[in-house]
């Protein structure tokens, strides 16, 4: 009896520790298609490497998001929702994410160079080093 108290205790600390992040493919297509998605859940979709240049993401979830050395130069990411998202080598020179929530987010080699980061939470982001930003706020 002991064995199958620790067994359910085990189960269920595993499958309510983590995070589920479920996009919904017609905002991916929408993304595609555009090269905009205000309002959009991508929370958990993989867009490393793609090139979303000047996209517009504003109020978008993308929490969870594959976002490694994607290019959203110049993308609009006003109020969007990155938290734990992988923006490894990412590149947002010139980008406004102001009001955006970056908190527990990986961002390694991410360049903000010129970017707007007006009210921004990062704060607790990790690995906060190695990231480039000259900014005007």
């Amino acid at each position: 009896m002991r064995r199958l108290n620790i067994a359910f205790s085990i189960f269920l600390l595993l499958s309510t520790s983590g995070t589920a992040f479920s996009y919904l493919e017609s905002d991916l297509e929408k993304l595609k298609d555009t090269n905009a998605c205000n309002g959009c859940d991508l929370s958990g979709a993989n867009l490393s490497s793609r090139k979303l240049r000047g996209a517009d993401l504003r109020k978008a979830n993308l929490a969870g998001a594959d976002l490694r050395s994607v290019d959203l130069r110049w993308a609009n990411l006003v109020q969007a929702n990155m938290d734990r998202a992988n923006l490894l080598g990412a590149d947002l020179n010139s980008a406004d994410l102001s009001s955006a929530k970056l908190s527990r987010s990986r961002l390694d080699g991410t360049n903000f160079d010129h970017a707007n980061l007006y009210l921004m939470d990062f704060f607790s982001s990790d690995n906060r080093r190695g990231f480039r930003w000259l900014t005007r706020i």
